[in-house]
């Protein structure tokens, strides 16, 4: 953990613990930010899924009832229905995180309609200043063309999600 990292290099490592990362800091970008601002750095057209993307995307025990009539697998439904609610975790706080960058990746190499309900297009770097701005992505002229997906259509991602 970035508590361990500092312990051990003192105020040469991560700047913030895990338990008080930047409000703003994605966790994936914040768990190797290094490497996120090469990747980011580089200038490879890139996607992102933003977190807000995925606020209209929250699991409702009753989706998988809305597709029974095409699909022929039930193998999805254990994923949302049953991770969420193992771990004690209320339905409202379950979203469909990974599941909606799959959908997306693959929408978007077969040339389907994405759920996406709006995009923004921005050059995107990773601070790695050590201030409140650390891990987190800084718009400008440098870094990697991205398009970022920042809202979704739920019940477009849902049809791609359960195939119909």
């Amino acid at each position: 953990t970035g508590a361990t990292v500092q312990g051990l290099r003192g105020n040469r490592a991560f700047p913030w613990t895990t338990e008080n990362k930047p409000q703003t800091a994605s966790w994936n970008v914040y768990l190797d930010p290094i490497a996120a601002a090469q990747v980011y750095g580089y200038g490879f057209p890139l996607v992102l899924l933003a977190d807000n993307a995925c606020d209209t995307l929250v699991v409702d025990p009753s989706d998988p009832e809305k597709f029974l009539s095409c699909r022929d697998s039930e193998i999805l439904d254990d994923i949302p229905l049953s991770w969420g609610p193992s771990h004690g975790s209320a339905w409202s706080s379950l979203k469909y995180w990974d599941q909606a960058t799959s959908v997306l990746m693959f929408d978007l190499l077969s040339g389907k309609p994405t759920s996406c309900e709006r995009w923004v297009l921005e050059n995107f770097t990773v601070s790695l200043q050590n201030d409140a701005t650390y891990a987190t992505f800084v718009p400008g002229r440098f870094g990697a063309a991205t398009e970022a997906r920042v809202a979704s259509n739920r019940e477009q991602f849902l049809r791609s999600f359960y195939a119909c």
